[in-house]
């Protein structure tokens, strides 16, 4: 799910491609039928408003309102791209075996073990309000990329798992890092606060985290359903609630609507 500038809301698909919502229902994306049968993994749209699209594919971008792929000879191998996040320096490229590229001006820069990135599948990524960008990683925990230097927290640095599926920093400057097994955990100023099921969270595989306006906490996790979680307690809402399956992203819009997907 991905709110655009001009308000508008994209939901990428697994197998379908790409959809925006119209007059009250999701239709397939003008422009997208590169994308017909892709399995849309992340979105976002830079300072530019070029809407990039990462696929189990490769990367794409809207050129003129029409998909597009971004050709291998940039740099850019077919690899699945899991994660995009935007800055002022260029387009961040999270994929499934080739680490986290750098795109700017057309050249692409390589993040790996060799520049000291502790896996090469990346699940995740955000910036924190510092510039430091965070990636999460799929099974060598939590790195920070700043002014190129690479840092990594880890279990022995208080993670409960090193598997991370989602990163969002809060209004405070505490990151929350959703785990795969490990519940959620919150870094600021090297601490790390624990939540999981243990704490109240209705599971522990976690594929998405939002602080809504409210203040409210909002925990989408695998197989448990979703968390609200506020200071007079917590509220799931689950199968009996209607809901089932994984809830593997969450957006606050800016009419103050949350959208599960």
């Amino acid at each position: 799910l991905y709110e655009d500038r001009a308000g508008r809301l994209w939901a990428g698909t697994g197998g379908e491609g790409l959809f925006l919502f119209q007059a009250g229902r999701f239709v397939r994306a003008p422009g997208s039928e590169a994308l017909a049968t892709s399995n849309v993994r992340s979105l976002v749209e830079d300072r530019e408003g070029t809407l990039w699209v990462g696929t189990e594919g490769g990367l794409f971008r809207f050129v003129d309102g029409t998909a597009r792929a971004l050709a291998s000879a940039m740099g850019l191998s077919s690899d699945a791209i899991l994660s995009l996040a935007t800055s002022d320096s260029g387009l961040w490229i999270g994929t499934q075996s080739g680490g986290l590229k750098h795109l700017a001006a057309d050249i692409v820069t390589t993040y790996a073990r060799k520049e000291g990135l502790p896996h090469e599948r990346i699940w995740s990524l955000a910036f924190d309000r510092d510039g430091n960008l965070w990636i999460g990683t799929d099974g060598g925990g939590l790195a920070r990329l700043s002014q190129g230097v690479i840092a990594t927290f880890d279990t022995r640095n208080g993670l409960t798992n090193d598997f991370v599926w989602a990163l969002r920093e809060d209004r405070e400057g505490g990151l929350w890092v959703g785990t795969n097994g490990g519940g959620l955990n919150r870094l600021k100023n090297g601490a790390v606060r624990t939540l999981t099921t243990r704490e109240g969270l209705p599971g522990d595989f976690v594929w998405s985290v939002l602080r809504d306006r409210s203040g409210s906490l909002w925990v989408g996790t695998e197989d448990a359903g979703v968390a609200r979680i506020r200071e007079d307690g917590t509220t799931r809402i689950g199968a009996a609630e209607g809901f089932h399956g994984a809830a593997r992203a969450l957006l606050e819009r800016a009419d103050g609507s949350l959208w599960i997907a």
